[in-house]
Formats: C-alpha cells, structure tokens, sequence
C-alpha cells in the first residue's frame, strides 16, 4: 500500500512540475491547459491527496454523437427503481433515504443522528451518530461536525432489512494535512446506534478510499476506489458485501439490482479539493452476462458535484434511463432498451416561459408513475410519457420548487426546514395523485 501511494505520489508530483508538457494521448490537444494547484496549496500537500480535473471533450463527444428522439415517441413508463446520484460533497443538500424492500422505512440525517421511521411516518426515532463521531476523532479523519452541540451528521445512509443496521456515509478532514482536506468515510451501526464501527478496510485499499454504500435491500456493498490524477477513464475499485447487516464483510463484485436492468452507478469519489476540482463524475455501469463483466458505455456519468438532480431509473425487462438536470438542458434524459449498451437521447418539449437559448430543466427527476417533474416559472410542472408538453401542477400540497423527492409506490417524500429559528428539517409526504396535471398550459 505505501509503495502505491508513493507511486502516486510521485506522478503527482511529476505532473504537477511539468505542466508545460505535452498532454497524455487521452486529452484532445487544443484543449486548454490543466488548472493545476497554486505553490501555497502544494506546500501543504499531504502524500496522500492527489487530484482530478475538468473532464476533456472527448469523455463528453460520445453522449453528444447520440441518436435523439422526442420523447413523446416512447412510453408508459413505470419505474422498478429509481437511484440518485448523490452529492457527496455538500452536507446541506439533505435528502431521503429508503429501504428498497420496506418503503416504510425511510431515514434522513440530521445533525447528531439519524431520523427513521418503520411505519410509513407515523412515528420516527433518532439513531445517534455521537459513537461514529469518538471513533473517528481517534484517526487522521475525525468528522465533520456542523453543530457541536448535536454531532455529526452523515451525508447519506443505506438501509438493509435488518432493522438496527445503518450504514452511513461522513465527511472526515485530513487531520495530517494543513488545508483539513475532506474524504469521505463510512461508518455501521447494527444496534441502531448504540454503537459504531468503522467500515472495514479492502484488501490494498486505505479509509482515504471509501467510496460509499449501496443497498438492495438484502445485500449491502461498500465501494473502495483508487485515487486516480485524470477523470478521464472510470477508475479502479473494489467492493466488500455483507448480507448480515453489516456484521461481516467479504470481497464482491459489483452486482445487479434486484429486479430490472443490470445496471449500476459506479464509486463516489474518494476525496476531492473543492476549491479546485473542476469535474467529479460517477460513472453508469452496464453487464449483458448478469454481473459478471461489467463496461461504461458512451462515456456516461453524473457529476457528483454539482448540487442539481441526477437519476439512474431502471425499468422491467431492459430499459433503463439517466435524468438530470446539471446537464444544462443538453441531453437531460438519455435512454436504453438493451441494458445500457446502446443509448439515445430523448428530446423533451421546453418548460413553459423557458428561452429557447437558454434551455433548463430545473430539478428535473421522476416520479413512480414515469412521469417527469421540474420546476419553471410559475412552480413544479410534470410531463407524462407520451405528452408533447409540460402540465402546471396545482401548487397548494407540493414542495419548495427544486426540492429533491423520493417516490415510493403511491407517496412522494422530501425534506422540509422548518421557517422558526429553530430551522430543524422535517421530512413530509403527499399522494403521487397530487402530483398529477392541474392547470394544462400551452
């Protein structure tokens, strides 16, 4: 492990003096130069940190090249699930989390703890996460803590059916390093908090190197990823998988979901440098022989960093599609009926009130019923499969506009901060039939 990190470290440091180099093969050659870090960052450096960059025109040329077509052409469409794809990097951007075989338990973080409820809501619990807290205030990656008087508060957790297991993800500070640069790291708890344990190490893989959590709702995996200097190509990476809850851990590969198209997001990054780090994708993962190879096609990924929506929605048999927002309304929905081996580009009709030279679609996600929803000038408007155009919602029982949503059979949750100073988040809910069109606007 230290011979690797050395290795790195010397590449690293190789780049970084020699940037008026002739760019690796795998950067277009007028592309512009590399923004590499200021002398008074890289005095601070620890060995340990390496960093990535702005993704070049070739990793974005293969989604742009796709075929397209409207998205009125295709439907219904009922989703078997839906994964966001996670900031990882922002612990303000709460969001919800369900156990996919229980959509009755659902948990969210909070300062100090977690909040789950077993019963659809109707009576929720805090699983303190003070314990994950002292355990990592003894290592180089003590956590994050927003509130001193509360504790820390995770950036997202997995649930499995066990219900006093939680797998949660933190945000640690390099202790070793003068710029307290964040990595994340996963912590379990399978007492519902009355006790943590670090997440096991895999085998050539150190805790700077988690790359969160992944559930279907029987299995849970863990991702380790290589520290890569280039975005370019997904990187290296492992798992460890447990089916007890958490209680044991044995090398994996990455497997297919439950039910649906095999295809999967790949690791959250290991570490970043926010004031620098142009571009942090995760990557869109595809098997056509049930997870036992698994290929990136067209180059398609999610940018965790960004602080808009990004979906991968599988369906029955083999399609599967990824919506999102942060695209800029260049290729927001992109679809595939074989698994993630061959895409194209569903065109959708403009939000109403939206510029033709500047087209959005603002918290763009979908709902269980396979419609899209986004928010435009006047609030949430929703677009059904097959419809050649948005539909204004009645906006009375909805959510803030750009709000991130979890759909769950008939009900649509999200996150709410309370307007008293207290400004606690509380988790609400209305029926999916809410969500359906009100105003038809032309």
């Amino acid at each position: 492990m230290a011979m690797r990190i050395y290795r790195i470290f010397l590449l690293a440091s190789l780049l970084l003096a020699g940037c008026n180099q002739t760019a690796p093969a795998v950067f277009h050659p007028t592309a512009a130069p590399l923004p590499y870090p200021p002398p008074d960052v890289l005095r601070n450096l620890s060995p340990t940190v390496t960093f990535t960059y702005p993704l070049p025109p070739e990793a974005l040329a293969s989604v742009d090249n796709l075929p397209e077509r409207p998205w009125s052409e295709f439907g219904p469409f009922t989703p078997v699930w839906i994964e966001p794809s996670l900031n990882l990097t922002d612990p303000s951007l709460q969001t919800l989390f369900a156990d996919p075989g229980n959509p009755n338990r659902i948990a969210y973080c909070v300062p100090g703890g977690i909040q789950v409820t077993a019963d659809g809501g109707k009576t929720w619990d805090l699983v303190p996460t003070a314990g994950a807290g002292r355990l990592a205030a003894e290592t180089s990656l003590p956590l994050e803590v927003p509130d001193s008087d509360a504790g820390p508060a995770c950036v997202s957790v997995a649930l499995d059916s066990h219900p006093g297991s939680y797998f949660a993800t933190f945000i640690g500070y390099d202790a070793n390093n003068d710029q307290h640069l964040p990595f994340t790291v996963g912590y379990v708890t399978t007492d519902s908090g009355q006790s943590w344990q670090a997440m096991p190490l895999a085998e050539g893989y150190s805790r700077y190197e988690f790359g969160g959590f992944w559930s279907d709702g029987q299995k849970v995996q863990a991702f380790y990823v290589e520290r890569t200097l280039r975005v370019t190509d997904p990187p290296n990476f492992t798992l460890l998988h447990s089916e007890d809850g958490g209680l044991n851990w044995t090398p994996a590969r990455l497997t297919c979901p439950s039910e649906g198209p095999c295809v999967r997001w790949g690791p959250g990054p290991a570490n970043w440098v926010p004031p620098l780090v142009a571009g942090l994708p995760r990557w869109v993962y595809a098997s056509e022989n049930d997870g036992q190879t698994w290929v990136v096609h067209n180059h398609l990924f999610a940018e965790i960093r960004l602080s808009e929506t990004s979906e991968l929605v599988g369906f029955p048999s083999s399609r599967v599609m990824v919506v999102a927002s942060y695209r800029n309304g260049q290729h927001p929905v992109l679809f595939s009926e074989n698994g993630g081996s061959g895409w194209i580009s569903l065109i959708l009709p403009l939000l109403p009130g939206s510029e033709t030279d500047l087209i959005r679609y603002p918290a763009l996600q979908m709902l269980s019923n396979g419609a899209l929803i986004a928010t435009g000038k006047e609030g949430w408007y929703v677009l059904e499969a097959g419809a050649t155009r948005w539909c204004l919602l009645d906006q009375e029982r909805l959510p803030p506009q750009g709000t991130f949503l979890l759909p769950l059979r008939d009900q649509v949750w999200w996150l709410e901060r309370d307007p008293s100073a207290s400004a606690q988040t509380s988790a609400h809910h209305a029926p999916l039939s809410v969500f359906k069109c009100g105003v038809d606007v032309k």
